[in-house]
C-alpha cells in the first residue's frame, strides 16, 4: 500500500513539474484524490474485513472533503487500483483458514498447502514472500491448531497450542533486567522472578533491626554549608 501511494505521488509530481515548465512559473502542489485515498484509507484494505463496520452512517472525511461510508471508500479504493481487491481477497483467505480449523490439524494441512501454492503464484511479491515464510514454518503452523487445556486463575480453559505463554514469561525477565540495569547475581534475579510470579504473593520477610544496617563511626559531622575560604 505504501509503495502504491509513492507510485501515485511520483506520477502526479511528474505531471506537476511538466505543467510548471510549460507555464514558466511555480504552482502549489496539491496531492491528488487517489494519493489521499491510498495514503489515509489503506486501513480499509489492511484491516480484517470482519472488523469493518459497514453499518455505520456516512461521516465527513477530512482528507477527501465529503461525506462517505465504508462502502463508498472501499469502492473508491478499488477504482484507484483494481489489484487491491485481489490483495484483500488473498489476505482474507488466510484469516478464514486460521479461524476455521481449530482442533483439526489434519484438515488444515492440505488447505495450508493450497494457500502456499496460491500465494506463490500470485501477482504480489509480498504474498510470494509470505508463501516462503509459511512453507518454512509449515509444521509449526499445523501444530498451532492443536487444542490443549491451560491453567489460569479461574481454573482451566481450552486454547490453541502456542508459544505465547513462554514468551510472556521471557518478557518479565527482560523487563526486570532492564529496570534493574542488569544483575550480577543470578540467584537474586531468579528469586525476584519467582516472587513476582507467585499467586497471592505476600511479603514474608522481617525488617532488619537498626543496628544491623546503621554504621556508627563516632565521627561528628561538620556544618552542611562550608564557609568560603
Amino acid at each position: 500500500m505504501s509503495a502504491l501511494a509513492r507510485k501515485i505521488r511520483t506520477h502526479y509530481l511528474e505531471r506537476h513539474y511538466e505543467r510548471e515548465l510549460s507555464a514558466h512559473r511555480k504552482f502549489k502542489f496539491v496531492p491528488s484524490r487517489e494519493y489521499r485515498l491510498v495514503k489515509h484509507y489503506q486501513w480499509i484494505i489492511v484491516k480484517n474485513q470482519a472488523d469493518l463496520r459497514y453499518s455505520d452512517p456516512p461521516s465527513y472525511q477530512f482528507h477527501l472533503g465529503f461525506y462517505a461510508d465504508i462502502h463508498r471508500l472501499e469502492y473508491l479504493l478499488f477504482q484507484v487500483d483494481p489489484n487491491l481487491k485481489d490483495f484483500r481477497r488473498l489476505k482474507e483467505r488466510y484469516i478464514r483458514f486460521n479461524n476455521a480449523y481449530g482442533n483439526d490439524p489434519k484438515r488444515a494441512r492440505p488447505h495450508l498447502r493450497q494457500i502456499i501454492q496460491d500465494y506463490r503464484f500470485s501477482g504480489f511479491k509480498l504474498f510470494r514472500d509470505i508463501a516462503d515464510t509459511l512453507d518454512y514454518h509449515f509444521e509449526s503452523i499445523i501444530n498451532s491448531f492443536i487444542i490443549i487445556e491451560r491453567m489460569c486463575a479461574g481454573g482451566t480453559h481450552q486454547s490453541r497450542l502456542s508459544n505465547g505463554p513462554i514468551e510472556s514469561l521471557n518478557r518479565i525477565v527482560k523487563d526486570m533486567k532492564r529496570n534493574g540495569r542488569g544483575f550480577r547475581n543470578f540467584e537474586h534475579l531468579r528469586n525476584r522472578f519467582l516472587f513476582a510470579n507467585r499467586a497471592n504473593a505476600q511479603m514474608l520477610s522481617v525488617p532488619l533491626p537498626p543496628e544491623r544496617y546503621q554504621v556508627k563511626t563516632g565521627i561528628t559531622r561538620g556544618p552542611y554549608k562550608k564557609k568560603n575560604q
